[in-house]
């Protein structure tokens, strides 16, 4: 699904295994529902992190974060959801963020 997504400029690196069918039920994909799904690395060491938690729990919800200078503990942002155009929107927002950080 973010294969050909536009993730911005200054992208170091790139882990993309998202394959959520918004057609198909939780049951028919539910391993689908994992904590690494998709990962995205930018100078200045941002990343840009998407999993879903609990892993392959219907009753779980996405989680992305922004991490800057690997300090997992105290992440720049970090919201959850449950659907993915509410996942898209949160992306679109923290990829602008990270943008101009790195002007």
């Amino acid at each position: 699904m973010f294969e050909y997504f536009d993730f911005g400029k200054k992208v170091t690196d790139k882990f993309i295994d998202f394959d959520i069918d918004e057609n198909l039920s939780f049951d028919e994909q539910c391993f689908s529902f994992k904590e690494d799904m998709l990962q995205i690395s930018y100078e200045k060491d941002y990343v840009l992190d998407i999993g879903w938690y609990p892993d392959h729990n219907p009753t779980g919800s996405f989680k992305i974060v922004v991490i800057k200078d690997y300090d997992w503990v105290n992440p720049v942002f970090i919201e959850r959801c449950r659907e993915v155009k509410v996942l898209v929107k949160y992306m679109e927002k923290f990829i602008t963020y990270i943008q101009k950080e790195l002007e």
